[in-house]
């Protein structure tokens, strides 16, 4: 498996979801 591809991937939707996530918990 590409950890290279797959940790990019992953670190932009890691951020994606990571902004979500803070403004879900700032709606509340």
């Amino acid at each position: 498996a590409k950890v290279n591809n797959l940790s990019t991937v992953t670190y932009e939707q890691v951020l994606s979801i990571f902004n979500s996530y803070l403004l879900f918990n700032g709606r509340k």
